[in-house]
């Protein structure tokens, strides 16, 4: 808060009385050392002084800041806040002078300050100069607290929008989070619909391709895709063979279960329109493709890994690399026959 100079002190007689700047700093620590009981005060909030000793220490007399006074006299010292001054009154006697503060709101409650260094005309003049400087101090505390009262409702005012904005960016929040999850769960439920297309009930079709299933025992053979010839002499499509003789191959005990159609129609359909081209690209990759070699499941799943890279989209949909390396493992006779 800035502080307005206090008003021009009139001419005393005897009575020591200084302003801000022109407070001698022997004086300012002779009173804050004797009198002045706030530890927060500093030389450069009091205001006014008034020394009423006779060696000038200042040890005794009057101090104001811009919100409170002090004083100390023959009966002691004391203290008070300017806002609670009601009026100013004096009794100028022969030795010494009395000055009392009379304490507003409250009958016969005053400040009791005794002068003795002071003629009375002296205490007249102050009793006037204060009742100025008290005046000039309410009203700038006023207003200070006026100013106060209206940071503290513009601060509010901005703290309430700000937690409204708070608010809003949490609900905001919130709902790209919901979002997200419902996505993710979304998402979820699509990859297990994708997945129980391929793990869907067994069935017993001729057209299925066979996957292993080892906690069964039955034995079945091997089956392998076929040729047939119209009587024209051209071929028709490819298809999955009758079971080949045990001579031709040997299945292993292994155990099966029909697998999904639309998976087996959609690896049975890629392979009978792009055979050629993968055996080609098969035997340009380096992979040990001997009969012998091939009787090695590590070989087969080799050369599956090799195979689904070609794989469109839409039968990666439906296979996956797990199958079609089981469907080469039960087919592997088909395999070695292509590859020979």
């Amino acid at each position: 808060m800035k502080i307005k100079p206090l008003p021009p002190a009139p001419k005393f007689s005897q009575l020591s009385l200084y302003l801000k700047p022109y407070i001698p700093e022997k004086k300012l620590q002779g009173a804050l050392a004797s009198y002045v009981v706030d530890e927060d005060v500093e030389a450069d909030d009091i205001l006014l002084l008034t020394d009423d000793t006779v060696f000038g220490s200042a040890k005794r007399g009057l101090v104001f800041t811009n919100k409170r006074f002090f004083y100390w006299d023959n009966n002691g010292s004391g203290y008070g806040s300017i806002s609670d001054i009601n009026a100013i009154d004096v009794e100028p006697g022969t030795l010494s002078h009395d000055i009392y503060f009379k304490y507003k709101g409250e009958e016969n409650e005053w400040w009791h300050l005794n002068f003795t260094q002071a003629r009375a005309n002296d205490i007249k003049l102050l009793k006037k100069y204060l009742t100025e400087v008290v005046e000039q101090l309410q009203a700038e505390n006023i207003e200070e607290d006026v100013k106060v009262e209206e940071e503290i409702v513009e601060q509010t005012k901005e703290q309430a929008q700000f937690d409204e904005e708070q608010l809003r960016l949490e609900i905001r929040k919130q709902l790209i989070l919901e979002e997200e999850k419902r996505k993710f769960e979304e998402e979820q439920k699509q990859k297990a619909q994708k997945q129980a297309l391929i793990e869907v009930e067994p069935n017993n079709s001729v057209n299925t391709f066979v996957q292993p299933d080892l906690t069964s025992q039955q034995l079945v053979k091997s089956r392998y895709i076929g040729t047939r010839i119209n009587d024209d002499g051209s071929p028709e499509p490819r298809y999955l063979g009758e079971p080949i003789e045990e001579d031709q191959f040997n299945t292993g005990d292994i155990s099966i279960n029909a697998g999904n159609q639309d998976t087996q129609s959609s690896l049975i359909s890629f392979l009978q329109n792009n055979s050629d081209g993968i055996i080609a690209k098969l035997k340009d990759s380096g992979l040990s493709l001997t009969a012998s070699a091939l009787q090695n499941d590590e070989n087969i799943i080799r050369i599956a890994g090799f195979i689904y890279n070609f794989l469109p989209m839409p039968v990666r949909f439906f296979v996956s690399v797990n199958t079609l390396e089981q469907f080469l493992m039960n087919n592997r006779q088909w395999l070695i026959n292509k590859l020979s």
